[in-house]
């Protein structure tokens, strides 16, 4: 990540604070704040990444975190797994960087990465693009980490499901859902019976 963005935004903080604006002031504070997180969030994953915080006695990046930084594990955790949703989708990162989003939006899309699933599998390394997400029932998503089932795009906006023996998976065309009138859906629903 470049570090000129978040000095840009310390230097409009520090403009900002020499005004009598106070909301200027404040709004470029949050900008500076959510640019520094980012950079934060950066530095952490490269130090976790080349293990420097033994240099320092520490075993692991949380505690050398909790000693240098103050920061819980909770929270090291949460910073290290925004800095790899911001590498992996860079429009995520380059908004962060430049204090347009809090770690908490970043926080949001990573969880959507982790959780709603990727053509290429985040977790074996793959790049994480929006455009190849797909919702996954928790079924075929722990299929797809345990290495049972393949999703991969068929180029028509769609996606082929194929299994472990390489087996294409026809998938039922969804039912028609009817509307039912408001009128009728009431009608409809007064009529079942009720349990005692």
């Amino acid at each position: 990540m470049e570090p000129g963005v978040a000095i840009e935004r310390l230097r409009d903080a520090a403009r900002a604070l020499r005004s009598f604006d106070d909301r200027a002031a404040l709004k470029a504070i949050r900008a500076a704040q959510d640019a520094l997180d980012a950079a934060k969030a950066d530095r952490l994953a490269a130090l976790e990444e080349s293990r420097e915080f033994e240099l320092d006695g520490a075993s692991s990046l949380t505690t050398w975190a909790r000693r240098e930084l103050r920061l819980d594990a909770v929270e090291s955790k949460k910073l290290v797994r925004a800095a790899t949703t911001m590498r992996d989708l860079p429009a995520v990162g380059e908004a962060a960087a430049e204090g347009r989003i809090r770690l908490d939006h970043v926080a949001v899309f990573s969880y959507g990465a982790k959780h709603v699933g990727t053509e290429i599998v985040w977790s074996r390394g793959g790049h994480t693009d929006l455009d190849d997400m797909i919702g996954l029932c928790v079924r075929c998503h722990h299929l797809v980490h345990r290495e049972h089932l393949t999703i991969e795009s068929n180029g028509t906006g769609s996606f082929d499901f194929t299994t472990k023996n390489g087996r294409l998976i026809e998938r039922p065309s969804r039912p028609r859902t009817t509307y039912l009138p408001p009128e009728t859906a009431r009608r409809t629903v007064s009529r079942v019976p009720m349990r005692t």
